[in-house]
């Protein structure tokens, strides 16, 4: 090989290597997004704070660019009473970004219609999303002669209003890139039980337990919320497959915490699992 050759080699085996850093969310990308504390005309004033998180993992190319539970940021923009003879109040929230996974900024706007409840009425509250007289996105929900209140826990569709390129070099230390998983339930054949998604808090949630299996002799039944693994804490189902996968393959106990319902709720417990016998 001549000089010009290794020169052109080892050249494109750098740019290889660093194309390899570099991971762009694509204009359009689409983000599910809730609310997490009420937002109503009649209490809200401009400039208020309005706090969001991610609904669910962000995948681009395979890999997971936003994580499930990522702050939104938001802030409200316009705000209205409703007022005598059947004026409407109404609520504008100009959405800034969300975060990915290696803390860099992906701004967000929404261009569709989605619905809410009314706190006064129990009809459907109109949620328009516009975008014609500000990049960042304005989300307008309001209601005919009443006040708007959109409850904690609506949720919307956003999208990344630009090309947001993302250096890897920025992960947090000791995180790594995680390829996507497939939606819908996740078999833990080591613990013998299946979990999903708890749509309204995100830990992962046993829908399915076999009979006389480890996690059936544990004690573990369906509807419980998994928190911890070895008492360490677990926020999705992703963390409770990671840090299954991440035990020594010579364990025979492991330490499960979880939720079980009750009429205060979900009260926490912990059980001991066999996984051999």
């Amino acid at each position: 090989m001549n000089k010009l050759s290794l020169f052109l080699a080892v050249s494109l085996s750098a740019s290889l290597v660093a194309a390899q850093q570099i991971l762009t969310i694509p204009a359009g990308t689409a983000v599910r997004i809730r609310t997490t504390q009420p937002i109503s005309s009649e209490t809200a004033r401009v400039g208020d704070d309005v706090p969001m998180e991610v609904l669910a993992d962000v995948a681009v190319n395979g890999y997971v660019l936003i994580r499930q539970g990522a702050p939104v940021i938001g802030v409200v923009s316009r705000a209205k009473e409703a007022k005598i003879l059947g004026r409407r109040g109404h609520v504008a929230v100009s959405l800034k970004y969300t975060e990915s996974v290696t803390g860099e900024h992906v701004p967000v706007s929404g261009d569709r219609s989605e619905s809410g409840n009314g706190k006064k009425a129990k009809i459907a509250t109109e949620v328009v999303v516009a975008t014609a007289f500000t990049p960042l996105g304005l989300l307008f929900l309001f209601e005919k002669g009443n006040d708007s209140d959109i409850a904690p826990g609506t949720a919307f569709t956003v999208y990344a209003a630009a090309d947001t390129q993302l250096d890897l070099e920025q992960l947090p230390k000791g995180a790594r890139l995680l390829r996507s998983r497939p939606s819908g339930p996740e078999n833990l054949a080591a613990l013998g039980i299946v979990i999903d998604t708890n749509p309204t808090d995100f830990f992962a949630r046993i829908t399915g337990v076999v009979r006389d299996g480890a996690g059936d002799r544990a004690g573990l039944r369906v509807g419980y919320i998994i928190t911890t693994v070895n008492r360490a804490s677990t926020r999705n189902v992703r963390d409770v497959i990671e840090a299954i996968a991440a035990l020594p393959p010579e364990s025979t106990i492991l330490i499960l915490g979880y939720g079980f319902p009750s009429n205060l709720g979900y009260l926490p417990k912990e059980t001991s699992v066999r996984l051999k016998q």
